[in-house]
């Protein structure tokens, strides 16, 4: 699990990442039911959060999240 900042002020805590079956990774909050994706955050906040995700994982793509 990770914490991302996102925004001044703005952080989303204990964020997952999953692998799929095609080797890529999905980014969802195990707190939310059903382990949503990303979609329930404005497209802004999911950019920064996919842009932070992927410096941590040294340029890995990212996506395409479940919905």
């Amino acid at each position: 699990m990770f914490d991302v900042l996102i925004a001044p002020g703005i952080r989303l805590f204990n964020w997952q990442l999953k692998r799929t079956s095609t080797g890529g990774w999905t980014i969802y909050s195990p707190a939310a039911k059903g382990g949503s994706p990303t979609a329930m955050i404005d497209p802004d906040a999911r950019a920064r959060l996919v842009a932070a995700v992927q410096l941590e994982l040294g340029g890995e793509r990212i996506g395409p999240t479940r919905t």
